[in-house]
């Protein structure tokens, strides 16, 4: 599953899966360009430099901002794995009308943000390229207070299945891996804030997580980095269309 001499770019690369999604590429022998709305985008570049012996350039915007999008990706001249990992999750109750605001952010980071950029570069992105997207588990179905995240997950979904027609004459293939509950800050914060809301323990709402799994345990996000991999490689070359669920067993259909 090498990826020599491949030029890829992974948005959404400052912290957790995209991070390490963005490190494996490297080693697997990628050209990487690194994509976040935080200033430690540049500190992960050079960390990752430094630990690979590779030169690691950096982005730095809010992908949802379409003029200053297209002015960092006019460094992009060609491309051949586009990631696209960025995402927003907060918890948006009915009845809660302050999280109207944040029900529109996570839409138009988490959809309308992998909209903008992969419309940006489908022109540059070679024949027989790669498109993946972070999706969830929640793309699938949800739960409780999630309606905002759940609803961007499963309408990413959709839009991927109806890109990888249009990509198909280029043999790009468009996929999404699907994690089920990975130990990041997002997921993290949400537990917290569940068990304040409902007076419950942060490790109570913590397990009832765990027990949707066939296999226990959190996932951390270095052990999602399989499903990118496989997804970038010429082992998927005829997969298109699809979601890869990394989840231990969470959803299961």
């Amino acid at each position: 599953m090498r990826l020599d001499d491949k030029k890829a770019l992974v948005v959404g690369a400052s912290s957790g899966i995209g991070r390490e999604v963005a490190r494996e590429f490297v080693l697997q022998g990628a050209d990487v360009t690194v994509l976040a709305d935080e200033e430690a985008i540049f500190e992960v570049a050079d960390c990752l430099g430094q630990e690979t012996g590779r030169v690691i350039k950096a982005l730095r915007c809010d992908i949802t901002d379409r003029d200053l999008l297209r002015a960092n990706l006019a460094a992009i001249d060609c491309l051949d794995i586009l990631v696209h990992n960025a995402g927003f999750e907060r918890l948006t109750p009915l009845g809660d009308f302050k999280s109207e605001d944040l029900f529109r952010r996570i839409i138009d980071v988490n959809l309308l943000g992998a909209y903008y950029v992969t419309n940006e570069l489908a022109g540059r992105l070679r024949d027989g390229g790669r498109v993946i997207y972070t999706a969830s588990t929640y793309s699938k179905y949800a739960i409780a207070r999630m309606a905002a995240y759940a609803s961007s997950k499963h309408a990413l979904v959709g839009m991927l299945r109806s890109f990888s027609h249009e990509f198909g004459g280029r043999r790009i293939t468009v996929n999404a891996v699907c994690p089920g509950w990975v130990n990041t800050e997002f997921s993290n914060r949400s537990v917290r804030q569940i068990a304040l809301d409902t007076g419950r323990s942060v490790e109570d709402v913590g397990n009832e997580v765990l027990r949707l799994q066939a296999m226990t345990g959190h996932l951390e996000p270095r052990e999602v980095v399989g499903g990118f991999l496989f997804l970038a490689s010429d082992l998927a070359k005829d997969i298109t269309g699809q979601t890869i669920h990394v989840d231990r067993g969470e959803y299961q259909d």
